[in-house]
């Protein structure tokens, strides 16, 4: 292995006007396929190695590799896979997504790339990269070596990425977003370029104002609204009221997120028959609603255990809560200290 003649052929590549590009791809097609195990969703995860990557993974040693990762941990994780004899260029390309600071995919093609004539094994191999990326003062990680080695086979389809995302902000039901689905989307958003952040806020145009704010704001304060009292706010109850509502949270100078929707167990009695079944689509089964009674003790126990603000109207003489926790909904406007 000549490390100097590896170095200038890097350094050609590096020079090249698709490796930024090439680059900024590979970032965020990893950065997805970390999302996805970090959901479990191991089916997803080997269709996006195999459809942007062409890379295979067998269910079986993917479902291996992750239950030994967390008995064992990075430390010991090559000596359990080694003895189990799992095939090392499917275990390190798991290992180099997961962790590409410290591992670099192990496969025959990368051997005959760097003229690795003898018989090396994982480790080996791990510490011959390292001595690259030393020589290769242009290269900083694992990452950029991986996409100079590989820019060539990258699908440059920025847009479509952005287009994906659209579709995806597009089919949230505001009223389940969770911390969580907005932090695994705006990690995917942290990926994008500038001009691509641009065209997807184009792109969001007609979208709703809350969850817009939700996904670009990231200061904010928690709300337990008071779902009852709410529905009760028109001369006729009504859960449109709530959605009413969340359109003049959605102008508030501040966000309030993440929110709790707490409705007396009753609430289905009390709203009109043909808004039941659009009830039930929307806020049953839904993480953001809970249904107890009484409701006003709940809304007390969450505004204190989660410093939460309280959206109703009724006074909760019964507890203590400063008047400044409070905003009041009336006339379809909120008001408040």
């Amino acid at each position: 292995m000549n490390v100097e003649k590896i170095k200038e052929k890097l350094l050609d590549r590096f020079y090249n006007e698709k490796y930024i590009d090439a680059l900024k791809r590979y970032s965020y097609i990893f950065g997805k396929l970390r999302n996805l195990l970090k959901k479990n969703d191991h089916e997803g995860f080997i269709n996006l190695l195999s459809e942007e990557l062409n890379l295979r993974i067998e269910p079986q040693i993917l479902k291996e590799v992750i239950a030994d990762l967390k008995k064992y941990g990075t430390e010991k994780i090559l000596n359990v896979l080694i003895k189990k004899n799992i095939d090392v260029t499917q275990v390190s390309t798991i290992l180099f997504i997961l962790y590409p600071k410290r591992f670099f995919p192990y496969s025959s093609k990368y051997l005959k790339e760097f003229d690795i004539k003898k018989k090396v094994n994982f480790s080996e191999f791990q510490f011959i990269i390292q001595k690259i990326i030393n020589v290769c003062d242009f290269i900083e990680n694992n990452l950029e070596l991986y996409t100079l080695l590989n820019m060539d086979e990258v699908k440059l389809v920025f847009f479509e990425d952005v287009d994906y995302l659209v579709h995806k902000i597009k089919e949230f039901d505001f009223l389940k977003i969770t911390p969580e689905g907005i932090k695994e989307l705006r990690e995917e958003i942290t990926l994008l370029k500038e001009e691509e952040k641009k065209y997807l806020r184009g792109k969001l145009k007609g979208v709703n104002q809350y969850l817009l704010r939700v996904i670009f704001e990231k200061s904010y304060f928690e709300v337990v609204i008071d779902g009852n009292n709410i529905v009760h706010t028109s001369l006729r109850p009504s859960i449109k009221n709530i959605f009413h509502l969340f359109e003049c949270i959605a102008k508030l100078k501040h966000l309030l997120f993440p929110f709790t929707i707490v409705f007396d167990k009753n609430i289905k009695y009390l709203i009109p028959k043909s808004e039941l079944l659009f009830f039930k689509e929307r806020f049953e089964n839904n993480p953001n609603v809970i249904f107890h009674s009484p409701a006003d003790e709940l809304i007390y126990e969450l505004h204190l255990a989660r410093k939460a603000l309280i959206i109703s109207n009724d006074r909760f003489r019964e507890y203590d809560i400063k008047s400044s926790a409070f905003l009041r909904y009336k006339e379809g406007r909120l008001t408040g200290n």
